[in-house]
């Protein structure tokens, strides 16, 4: 299901409440396998159809919509969050325990989406677009997440499949940080490629 929801591949509410411990404990290992930290405050969770559904799931079930139109919207929006078999898709989040080193940092970090990047071995740097639902800084509050894009070309899919190590991080002037993704964590993502 690369790209494109129905509503076919969705539960009903009812059987979505009764199924939803068990959904959520398989989608909370998921997550936290498809997760890497970039340094201390920021982490890139990688997305896949399985992680997307469920967030659709959880939004469609906390806002009880009536209005098929607003039902369509809401998955043509999600399904946005899918990679396409050239990309991988991520939620960037920035997380500071302190309110005040929040509250400091977000003018520091504007702009913080277009320094994120990742490198297959051996290639330039791929940098992460953001994709159209993000929120830009506005009055003075950074978003809590932002959705990223990384497009890869057909040589450095081909290098991935391959077996070559992949890098990500973040080259901001308030925050720098890279890191190689385990091999465990590089053989998930491949998957999503084609």
């Amino acid at each position: 299901m690369n790209g494109s929801f129905d509503a076919r591949d969705l539960m009903s509410p009812e059987t979505y409440a009764r199924e939803s411990r068990d959904s959520h404990a398989e989608i909370k290992v998921r997550r936290e396998q498809r997760t890497v930290q970039i340094g201390p405050n920021a982490a890139l969770m990688f997305e896949d159809a399985l992680t997307v559904r469920y967030q659709l799931q959880e939004t469609l079930r906390i806002e009880n919509f009536s209005d098929d139109a607003a039902v369509r919207a809401e998955i043509d929006a999600y399904a946005a969050l899918i990679p396409d078999g050239s990309n991988f898709k991520a939620t960037l989040v920035l997380g500071f325990a302190d309110a005040h080193e929040r509250r400091a940092r977000t003018a520091e970090l504007s702009g913080v989406e277009d320094h994120v990047w990742m490198q297959v071995d051996g290639f330039a740097r791929t940098f992460a677009v953001a994709e159209q639902s993000l929120d830009r800084v506005e009055a003075n509050r950074l978003p809590a997440v932002r959705y990223l894009r990384f497009q890869l070309d057909k040589p450095r899919v081909r290098e991935l499949k391959e077996g070559s190590p992949l890098l990500v991080g973040i080259d901001h002037g308030a925050y720098r940080a890279s890191l190689t993704l385990a091999e465990s964590v590089r053989q998930l993502l491949v998957q999503d490629l084609r």
